[in-house]
């Protein structure tokens, strides 16, 4: 049943959001309180969203209860392939060059950040399939993070429904490293152990990850706000090798939040480290 949510209980959320995940909701947009939490009211059995916001603000929200509002509020809107052009940059452009430029060590790391249901790292994966010879005896590392547990969850099963596997990826693909299940495709147990997926908050800090030779971290920064925006990738450009890539989403940029990056002018989205 939908409540009428008080002012009060809405800046309660609306700052509890802000602060445990980043996600800034405007005033016009507080309808999504209603449509999306619901089901976590519902299930942990609150009278309604001014209940929750009750117990928020009297610090008594378990952290089932706190997930289950963090899954709830996420945008988790992704697909295979999405957008085209930075996983065929990352093939005929930033691999071939991170490939001669590590000759020495043979290692390569990347992180998929805020990697929704796994389709970003398990194409990454995909392309990195098609270059077995040139990768022999290579330790290459995908690592894939999310704040949301729900989804975390499906991309460790890697199991995709008709319509998510139609979402970008090609007849070719889908012929060579998926087979059809009775509830959708399931990805070959080849490439799924190639992506290492982890629990993680952006906000919180994620040095203990390592380095990385590409970072993508697409379409995330715009439901931060500014000095969030700016923290994180002055984190990230810490995690990043001075020769390394870091891929935001075709209309996020870093001019404005830190000088700690340029951008590769060839491509939408593409930035280096300075």
């Amino acid at each position: 049943m939908t409540t009428v949510l008080s002012d009060h209980s809405f800046v309660v959320l609306q700052d509890y959001l802000a602060a445990t995940c980043g996600l800034v909701l405007p005033v016009e947009k507080s309808y999504l309180l209603n449509a999306k939490l619901q089901q976590v009211i519902q299930r942990h059995h609150f009278i309604d969203l001014n209940a929750l916001a009750g117990a928020i603000r009297c610090n008594r929200l378990s952290p089932p209860v706190a997930q289950d509002v963090i899954d709830a509020m996420m945008i988790n809107e992704t697909s295979f392939f999405r957008d085209g052009q930075p996983f065929d940059a990352f093939r005929d452009t930033f691999l071939p060059a991170l490939i001669q430029a590590r000759q020495q060590q043979k290692k390569l790391r990347i992180w998929s950040a805020a990697c929704a249901a796994g389709q970003e790292p398990y194409s990454l994966a995909m392309i990195l399939a098609g270059l077995q010879d040139d990768l022999r005896d290579w330790q290459v590392d995908i690592v894939a993070s999310d704040i949301c547990s729900t989804v975390l969850a499906q991309a460790k099963r890697a199991m995709y429904s008709q319509f998510e596997v139609q979402r970008g990826l090609s007849p070719q693909f889908l012929d060579t490293f998926f087979k059809p299940v009775q509830s959708g495709w399931q990805l070959s147990p080849h490439i799924a152990s190639m992506v290492q997926f982890q629990a993680l908050n952006l906000l919180h800090p994620f040095n203990w990850l390592g380095q990385f030779d590409l970072i993508f971290c697409r379409n995330v920064l715009i439901y931060f706000n500014e000095s969030c925006r700016a923290n994180i990738l002055e984190r990230l450009h810490a995690q990043l090798a001075p020769d390394g890539y870091l891929l935001l989403g075709g209309a996020e940029t870093t001019r404005g939040l830190t000088k700690l990056f340029k951008p590769d002018m060839r491509y939408y989205g593409v930035f280096r480290p300075v």
